[in-house]
């Protein structure tokens, strides 16, 4: 059985300053997925988030990082991308629900979601020149 996803307290924040894109919690915000196996995600007063990362030409479909209906969800994934609790997968698949919570229409939230996988794809790819060598040959200099 289901439970209604919903959030727990009401979005409190201010600007850091007024050239910042970043914004700081004044309260905690929560919320309940609709997963029975999974426990409240809190964001703690005091974190601090750029809302939904839209690049500024995305802001002519979608508007703003900190405006929209979205703006909860927004908080609740960048939370879940910085605490690690769950996959970058889950993460963005609470991101779309939460959006359906905060009543973001339709295809606002899938263009929202296609375009958060497509960005984490090309990370992905964009990154992978990150990651160490591995020693294929066997030669260990231990």
């Amino acid at each position: 059985m289901s439970k209604a996803a919903q959030f727990v307290g009401v979005l409190d924040f201010h600007r850091n300053n007024p050239w910042s894109k970043e914004w700081t919690l004044d309260a905690p915000l929560g919320y309940i997925t609709g997963r029975p196996d999974e426990e409240m995600i809190v964001a703690p007063a005091g974190f601090t988030t750029d809302g939904a990362s839209i690049p500024w030409w995305g802001w002519l479909i979608v508007g703003p990082p900190m405006t929209g209906r979205y703006v909860e969800a927004a908080v609740i994934h960048d939370f879940l991308y910085v605490n690690h609790d769950y996959s970058r997968a889950r993460s963005d698949e609470i991101f779309l629900e939460a959006m359906k919570v905060c009543q973001v229409t339709k295809w606002k939230r899938r263009l929202m979601y296609r375009a958060l996988r497509i960005a984490r794809k090309a990370s992905k790819i964009y990154h992978s020149h990150d990651e160490e060598p591995q020693n294929i040959g066997g030669n260990n200099d231990d």
